[in-house]
This record gives C-alpha cells, structure tokens and sequence, in this order.
C-alpha cells in the first residue's frame, strides 16, 4: 500500500470519458491512415492518447509538448488530428475540461 498514497482517484466517470475519447481519437487516426495510405496509427500516438484524454492537466498532454514530441517520433499530421480531437472532446461535456492549460 506504500505507493498507494500517490496514486490518484478517478471517478468512474472520468474512466468512462477517457476511455471513450482514446476510441474515437485512434478509431479516427485508423479510418484516415487506412484512406490515405498513410501510417497514422503508431506506437507514440498511443501514449499521447493515454495523457490526452486520461490526464488532459499533465504538462506533457499539451500541445507543444504533444505536437514537438511527436513530430520527432511519428508524423505531424497525426499530431495535429490527434490534438484537434483532443480539444473537441474536452469542451463538448457540459461542464468542459479546461484543455489545453497552455499552448506554448
């Protein structure tokens, strides 16, 4: 239980909304990778997805943290999708997520 005490709680419903946009943000990274023949979907897009919409407060879930790591690592496009899903998600809630907290 030692490292318990540092572990944060979430409600079941943050679980639930996280969960729903990693789906809909890789779903959508899939269907535009399949149509334009043009790898999306790769390992960096998945842990961006995990700060994104688990922990949109984290000073690496924003978007110049998000959009320079990632263009090192995998395309700029799917940054760049990634991180426009990412801000719909967080202001469609009626009570919206305060996302991004800062842009550069």
């Amino acid at each position: 239980m030692r490292g318990r005490a540092y572990q944060p709680g979430f409600q079941h419903r943050q679980v639930l909304a996280s969960w729903l946009g990693a789906l809909l943000a890789i779903t959508a990274l899939g269907l535009i990778s399949a149509w334009s023949r043009y790898g999306l979907v790769v390992a960096p897009f998945g842990a961006s997805t995990v700060l994104l919409f688990g922990h949109p407060e984290s000073p690496l879930a924003q978007p110049r943290n998000m959009v320079l790591g990632n263009s090192l690592a995998a395309v700029l496009s799917g940054s760049l999708l990634l991180l426009a899903l990412a801000l719909l998600f967080h202001r469609l809630p009626p009570r919206p997520t305060p996302y991004p907290h800062h842009w550069l």
